[in-house]
């Protein structure tokens, strides 16, 4: 059984955000024999698709479970970074989002998160003419499941 991010069934607007993000092309993951142990979340954000204005918290809630509206609306209070790019500099068309980074813990310091970085840098060149623009980054030496 797959995982389904805590909630009993897939919600449907989840479900699509990552389908679309995977459909982009430009996120990575990493494996090792047969088991999934490290993932770059990236997408290009085309400047005639980005939103002009950050949602409000009841259009979070219409698409998104409450937890996500949430963590989502508070993250956009931190970082909106691709309208603030398009605002700040009408030469720029795309831009090259990497977002999320994590590497199992029992396979951390063997250099996968370095190399998911450069590979992702590579797919984003790759889009040609993108804006670069780095959000998030997850990692921790303890992921709080007891791994040091």
């Amino acid at each position: 059984m797959g995982s389904k991010g805590g909630y009993p069934t897939q919600p449907p607007s989840l479900v699509k955000l990552a389908r679309d993000i995977l459909d982009d092309g430009v996120s990575l993951v990493a494996v090792d024999d047969g088991a999934v142990v490290g993932m770059r979340t990236s997408h290009v954000i085309e400047r005639s698709a980005a939103r002009k204005e950050r949602p409000s918290m009841e259009e979070l809630l219409e698409d998104f479970p409450e937890p996500h509206a949430y963590l989502t609306r508070l993250l956009d209070s931190l970082a909106y970074p691709w309208q603030d790019v398009f605002e700040r500099d009408p030469s720029v068309g795309r831009l090259f989002e990497m977002y999320g980074l994590a590497v199992v813990g029992s396979h951390r310091g063997r250099g996968i998160a370095t190399e998911l970085v450069r590979q992702a840098l590579k797919a984003g060149k790759a889009k040609q003419d993108c804006w670069l623009q780095g959000v998030n980054l997850f990692l921790g030496k303890n992921s709080g499941r007891g791994e040091g």
